[in-house]
């Protein structure tokens, strides 16, 4: 997700097609990343929808790790 600056990047999947539940930041500029916070952070989750509304990444569904678990939720993240 392009915040104007930085990419925002939650969760996917691995190699193995596992959800994951992490995220990072890249900034182009400095051609570095950062790791997001997991601090009330969302199930590890792949197949979701992320928005960004100017100043937060909403992440919302997704399947999780197991027997089709969709989720009905979503997220906000404030880089």
């Amino acid at each position: 997700m392009w915040t104007g600056s930085v990419y925002v990047i939650w969760g996917g999947s691995d190699n193995q097609g596992e959800p994951l539940g992490n995220g990072g930041i890249y900034d182009p500029s400095s051609r570095t990343w950062t790791r997001t916070t997991m601090t009330n952070a969302p199930p590890a989750r792949s197949n979701h929808t992320a928005v960004w509304d100017g100043a937060r990444m909403i992440v919302w569904g997704g399947s999780g790790p197991c027997c089709n678990n969709w989720f009905n939720d979503g997220f906000a993240y404030r880089p």
